[in-house]
């Protein structure tokens, strides 16, 4: 067996560009030392739509979050993991890449209950959400960034 216990040799990464560049955007939330997220948008369904970027190679394995919440700001779902179904994670991130990460609303949620989402990112292994901050250098509550549907 291979160290993950499994039967999957990773043997690399392959870096599909996009047909037409993607216009490089400010970012609106930085996390940690590297990762940038370029905007988060609502689709008529209610699934989330973000845009990541690398600003500088990952070396850490991270993890996204995307925790739901209702009006009285409890927690009413969530979704972590990397984009694609958690099969690209940051660490396979080219610097500079846009990355989107299309998240739709679990099953269980119905779009009205949600009234703020919130986005980080952590490190599984420490069990530890890197700091964020704004568009404009101020630190974000609880290491995310907060959306409104």
């Amino acid at each position: 067996p291979l160290a993950d216990g499994g039967n999957l040799l990773p043997l690399g990464h392959i870096w599909v560009a996009p047909a037409e560049a993607v216009s490089a955007a400010a970012p609106i939330a930085r996390f940690g030392d590297g990762i940038a997220l370029l905007a988060a948008d609502f689709a008529g369904d209610g699934a989330l739509h973000l845009r990541w970027r690398a600003d500088a190679p990952v070396n850490a394995n991270l993890t996204m979050f995307v925790h739901y919440l209702d009006a009285t700001g409890q927690m009413i779902g969530q979704g972590d993991g990397a984009p694609y179904g958690n099969l690209y994670p940051p660490a396979a991130w080219l610097p500079g890449q846009v990355v989107e990460d299309l998240r739709p609303l679990p099953a269980t949620l119905a779009a009205e209950s949600v009234a703020t989402v919130r986005v980080g990112v952590y490190d599984p292994a420490r069990g530890a959400r890197l700091p964020a901050q704004a568009a404009d250098g101020t630190p974000l509550t609880d290491g995310s960034f907060e959306i409104s549907p």
